[in-house]
């Protein structure tokens, strides 16, 4: 076991090493630690002098509910991280379906 799943595991507990908090937590204390930040990928995309990433995306078109903002963070990405283009598919259904259960309870 890693330093880094030491601190995961302060969250709960790590995939990496076969418990519950999602890679992306691992990844990103693992970039932490070597001083890299949190810039991944797709905060490198830029169009005339902007970086277009999926948190500019949410603000332009004026995002803010976290299910929605999920959903489409996810749609972004798809299959372009840690995880497989199936499992996001997975996770935008789910993040969509509980912000139409949440809907439904604030009627």
């Amino acid at each position: 076991m890693s330093k880094i799943c030491d601190i995961v595991r302060s969250f709960g507990s790590c995939t990496h090493c076969g418990g519950k908090v999602p890679c992306a937590m691992y990844n990103m204390v693992k970039s932490l630690l070597k001083g890299e930040g949190m810039i991944g990928e797709h905060y490198k995309y830029e169009y005339k002098g902007i970086k277009v990433d999926p948190y500019r995306i949410l603000d332009v078109y004026g995002i803010f509910h976290p299910a929605q903002a999920h959903a489409i963070k996810k749609l972004l990405r798809a299959g372009k991280s840690i995880k497989s283009l199936d499992e996001d598919i997975k996770e935008v259904i789910n993040s969509l379906e509980r912000w139409l259960e949440m809907i439904k309870e604030d009627k």
